[in-house]
This record gives structure tokens, C-alpha cells and sequence, in this order.
């Protein structure tokens, strides 16, 4: 099947307005992902949603070619019932995958810092343009060729009209989600954003989530009310900066320069892991 220039290889994926699929440029050869957003089912499910959507093509307009951390937008063109957007494939798969197929099932504190540091820096970049992503998860942070990691998919995310600008829409998957959107009625989403930094970071080194539950009232609970464990074999460095994001009070929480200047980003290299951690085994 081909749309407009780019011949249809494999679908990766649907969801009630949209559909993902793996394509290349029939000239070019370049592989893409074309994200295909079916106008009458946006229609049928209400302005909200249009506007949503009009944001994403806004938002990634914007941010595209302007840094090296982000999927770029290529194109958009409307077919038929369905608009297009055309984004930058990336071969290596998504950033979840790549942690739960690794032997430990966790990534050493130095792979880790590689793409910690490159997230910390798309995302600097993302708020310097008064924009929250609200949506950071291991599977919206892609892999390409190089190593390198892009931070895609800004279906939730929204320009902001200035810099303290608070949010009140609840979105985002459940075991990233800051304390003070379960808590309050209106949230900073700069703030919320590192803390799902945190998130990540916890998951690269451990494998594992930092707050786990039943149903998200039970993770929501454990979110508000507890602080995560840390298995033996992370450094007092990395305990401190992960704690450091994912501080319960807001204010006390750190900022993007509070994490460029920790010591455990500004590290060149680590010793190996001790030969006795363990494999862990995979809960799902």
C-alpha cells in the first residue's frame, strides 16, 4: 500500500483516532513513521480532541530541526479522511525495550548517564519554548542508529501562554505521574516533567519502577506517601540525584540546573557493576 510518496512496510500500531506504520520514501528509500490521524473520528469525538491534535502538528512544527534529541517532523499531508505526519524512523527500537532486554535487566550507571544526559538536554530545550511534553515515558524515548536517544510522541503535550503557567488536565501513564497531579487540582508541568525524568532513571538502573501498585488509586496512594528503595548495587551518587528529582515537595524538587550540575551527571566513567548483582527476573 502506498500513501502519497511513501510505501506502507509494516503497522505498528492503532489507536481510536490514529494509526502508526513503519514506511519508506519510494524515491529516497528512507524509512519514516507515518502517523495517520483519521479526521472524522476527531471529529466525532469532539473539539477537544481537534484541538489536541492541532497542537501536536503545532508543537512539532516548532521543535523540529532545532534540536538533535527530538523525532523530527518531515512533512504533513492530508489524504482523503486522514492527515498525515511524516517523523524520522529510529532503528533501535524505544528506550523500555532496550532496558528489558539487557542481561540484568537494567542498564549499567554509564549507559544509564548516556541517555540521561541527552534527555536532560531535549527536555531543557522542550521548556525553553514554554512547552511541557506531560507524557515522559520509557516508550516515548526513542533509539537511532547512533545510540542516540529522541524523545517523541507530543500527543499531551501543550504550549504554555508563560513560563508559570499551571496545568489541570490529569494525563500521562499512571507510574510517572508527580505526586502533585494525584494531589492537586492544578499542577506546574515543567515540574512534573523532571520528576518523570526521575522516573526513568530509576527504571534504567533497577529494571523496576519506583512506585508499583494493584490499580492507579493503589499507585497513586504509594506515589503520595512513600519514597522508593534502592537496590544495593546503586551508588550514593546516583541515590542522591534520583531523590533529589523525585522530591514530594515541588519547590524542593530539582530543576533542570540543579541536575546538569550534579555530580553524578558530571562523572566521566564508572566502574563496572559488582559481580554480584543479581539477574532480575521479569514480573510481567
Amino acid at each position: 500500500m502506498e500513501v502519497n510518496h511513501y510505501i506502507i512496510r509494516k503497522n505498528l500500531g492503532d489507536e481510536l483516532t490514529t494509526n502508526i506504520s513503519l514506511a519508506q520514501h519510494s524515491i529516497s528509500k528512507k524509512l519514516v513513521v507515518l502517523k495517520s490521524i483519521k479526521r472524522k473520528r476527531i471529529f466525532d469525538i469532539g473539539k477537544k480532541q481537534q484541538k489536541a491534535i492541532e497542537q501536536e502538528i503545532n508543537i512539532m512544527k516548532e521543535l523540529s530541526g532545532h534540536n538533535k534529541g527530538i523525532t523530527n517532523l518531515i512533512e504533513t499531508c492530508d489524504i482523503k479522511n486522514s492527515t498525515i505526519l511524516v517523523t524520522e524512523y529510529a532503528s533501535h527500537g524505544n528506550l523500555f525495550n532496550k532496558v528489558r532486554t539487557m542481561k540484568n535487566g537494567f542498564l549499567s550507571e554509564k549507559q544509564a548517564r548516556h541517555y540521561f544526559t541527552q534527555l536532560i538536554d531535549t527536555i531543557e530545550f522542550i521548556h525553553s519554548k514554554n512547552i511541557v511534553h506531560r507524557d515522559l515515558r520509557l516508550e516515548n524515548m526513542l533509539i537511532d542508529k547512533n545510540n542516540n536517544l529522541l524523545v517523541s510522541n507530543f500527543g499531551s503535550a501543550v504550549k504554555l501562554s508563560h513560563s508559570t503557567e499551571k496545568m489541570h488536565t490529569k494525563c500521562g501513564s499512571p507510574f510517572y505521574l508527580a505526586p502533585e497531579i494525584f494531589r492537586s487540582a492544578q499542577y506546574n508541568g515543567k515540574n512534573t516533567d523532571i520528576w518523570s525524568c526521575g522516573v526513568v532513571l530509576y527504571y534504567m538502573v533497577t529494571g523496576m519502577f519506583p512506585f508499583q501498585g494493584v490499580n492507579l488509586l493503589d499507585i497513586g496512594r504509594k506515589i503520595c506517601t512513600t519514597t522508593p528503595e534502592f537496590p544495593g548495587w546503586i551508588s550514593a551518587d546516583l541515590v542522591n540525584l534520583i531523590k533529589g528529582i523525585l522530591s514530594f515537595d515541588m519547590h524542593e524538587r530539582f530543576q533542570i540546573k540543579d541536575i546538569k550540575n550534579h555530580r553524578w551527571i558530571k562523572k566521566k566513567s564508572l566502574p563496572p557493576l559488582n559481580n554480584t548483582c543479581p539477574v532480575r527476573h521479569s514480573i510481567y
